[in-house]
């Protein structure tokens, strides 16, 4: 579900160096590289063409990327690509068309059409993925994907106009446009049951996993047939 793709994604856009060092081109790999340099010392360094980025388990490529050392920022443009390989073998991935990031604030966004996000298991087997307009993390600790939000997977399935995610409560909250969702077996654990609702606000948590429904509630709920009993 979006919620459990969007937690890791925090430590992906997260990754970058706090401290970048003196000329990012120490670290970015183009086919062009421009610096601006005034009394001060670097103003901007500007990459073209092939624009890549690899430090640990994390990469980034892009066509277009504009450093901007006073705000210690990020500008990227042009088939942006995020890959993060997760301690748990899984490897995380975003696409966008352009994007922002804001090193000291641990803050930025990736817009696209669409923003596509997708989790795939070490161990092979269905990934989980996701698709917006828009997916901006603010402080290392939110996420939200807005605009046409959807995402599928192997155990959950969602469809609504903005999905936030919050660290630290472990919450992911669907609104806008009465989200659906979509529960197959297994979300849990080992529970067997399945269900699709329809409301104004779903919330969903983390650890211990639950979900609930607020606002007009519509949908169906179907539980596995017990050894010998009737449907």
């Amino acid at each position: 579900m979006t919620a459990f793709l969007l937690a890791p994604l925090l430590s992906l856009a997260c990754a970058a160096r706090s401290e970048p060092p003196e000329l990012a081109g120490g670290v970015v790999q183009s086919q062009e590289w421009h610096v601006a340099r005034s009394t001060a010392g670097v103003e901007r360094e500007e990459f073209i063409g092939e624009v890549r980025y690899q430090a640990g388990q994390t990469a980034a490529r892009c066509d277009h990327a504009l450093y901007r050392h006073a705000e210690r920022t990020w500008s990227l443009d042009g088939h942006v690509r995020l890959d993060k390989r997760l301690p748990s073998g899984d490897r995380l991935q975003a696409q966008g068309d352009s994007a922002f990031l804001n090193m000291g604030r641990r803050s930025g966004w990736l817009e696209g059409k669409p923003v596509l996000l997708s989790r795939q298991p070490e161990q092979g087997g269905p990934s989980d993925y996701a698709c917006a307009e828009r997916l901006e993390w603010r402080e290392g600790r939110e996420v939200s994907l807005t605009g046409e939000v959807h995402s599928w997977g192997p155990r959950l399935a969602s469809w609504s106009d903005r999905a936030d995610y919050d660290e630290a409560g472990g919450l992911m909250v669907l609104s806008g446009g009465r989200p659906v969702l979509l529960k197959q077996p297994g979300w849990s654990g080992d529970d067997a049951w399945s269900a699709a609702l329809k409301a104004d606000t779903v919330r969903a948590w983390k650890s211990p996993r639950r979900l609930t429904a607020d606002g007009s509630v519509v949908g169906w709920l179907r539980f596995a047939r017990a050894p010998g009993g009737s449907s």
